[in-house]
């Protein structure tokens, strides 16, 4: 099954950092399996490398679960009642990759329950901002124009990550489902968000990590990534979920922890204040930034599978 593939024409506009309009223009059908052959392992394919767009960090992997005989395309019609899990890495919008060493342990529970996980890349680095969000919007397009395309369900995608990927899935979830323009928007918005200890207001992360008072642990991310203290306000003020809430937002789970020093507790807990339609926060007693204890990490994916047991997704096994 080939994949279609978008690109960018026109100028893009970075005055003060606001998102300027791309013109997207959809090639004909490319062949992702001529990019490189699919690699099978312990049960699961993967198609690494898939260009989404023309810059070459623009490019995602596709895992899936399947006997080493059968087909080497996730897009294939055995596979059309399978849930989809579209994961995007965190580090701060500076750092990270879709193929962070940890990233099995975060993606098995969903390929154990058969479905299709995408992971991807996107523009990151030092004053880069807003282009992560531009990247994961348009990712998230070539993915469901990909599965309408093969007749499988676009509704039945869910969208997740962790630290700054959490915020970029909370924003192709809350982007998607409000009335903002895209070049990218979606034609549906995502059956649910997981959001794990995901950024909600770049602004107070920025505020958090600069007071002198806070001992430090890493370094400010935010006001990196939107170039100086003077550009977060205006990044903030278009691109954090707390903006972007309305009334037709996806179902939300959020994992976070309440020492978590890199990401406030506090902005879980300002998110699920403000949502108005189904969610939850799972909160983990005195865990940081991902450092649960196996057994925490295990609770947490059996509240995120019971939560998502809730939603109808097709092929959803629990």
């Amino acid at each position: 099954m080939p994949l279609f593939r978008c690109t960018a024409r026109g100028n893009y506009v970075n005055n003060n950092k606001l998102m300027g309009w791309l013109i997207l223009i959809c090639l004909s059908p490319f062949s992702a399996w001529t990019i490189a052959q699919p690699e099978w392992r312990d049960g699961t394919w993967v198609q690494r490398d898939i260009a989404y767009r023309e810059d070459t960090q623009q490019r995602l992997d596709i895992y899936w679960s399947a006997g080493a005989e059968d087909s080497q395309n996730p897009f294939d019609p055995t596979y059309s009642a399978r849930p989809t899990l579209f994961w995007i890495h965190g580090g701060g919008w500076i750092v990270g990759d879709k193929a962070q060493p940890n990233l099995r342990s975060l993606i098995d529970p969903y390929l154990q329950s058969g479905w299709r996980v995408i992971s991807i890349n996107y523009r990151q680095g030092a004053n880069t901002a807003p282009q992560a969000v531009d990247d994961s919007l348009c990712a998230y397009r070539f993915i469901e124009d990909n599965l309408a395309a093969a007749n499988m369900a676009r509704h039945s995608t869910v969208v997740s990550g962790s630290s700054a990927g959490g915020h970029l899935a909370l924003t192709v979830g809350l982007w998607n489902s409000s009335n903002r323009a895209h070049p990218c928007r979606a034609r549906e918005k995502p059956a649910a968000i997981v959001n794990i200890f995901g950024i909600t207001d770049i602004a107070k992360v920025d505020e958090f990590l600069a007071d002198p008072s806070q001992p430090p642990v890493w370094k400010n991310y935010a006001r990196i990534w939107a170039g100086s203290a003077a550009e977060v306000a205006a990044i903030s003020a278009t691109y954090s979920p707390m903006q972007m809430i309305t009334d037709a937002a996806p179902p939300i789970i959020t994992i976070h922890g309440t020492q978590d020093r890199l990401v406030p507790y506090a902005q879980a807990q300002a998110l699920h204040e403000q949502l108005t339609g189904t969610h939850h926060l799972h909160t983990i007693p005195n865990g940081g930034h991902g450092n649960f204890s196996p057994q925490e990490w295990t609770d947490a994916y059996d509240v995120i599978m019971t939560f998502l047991g809730g939603i109808p997704l097709s092929g959803m096994t629990n």
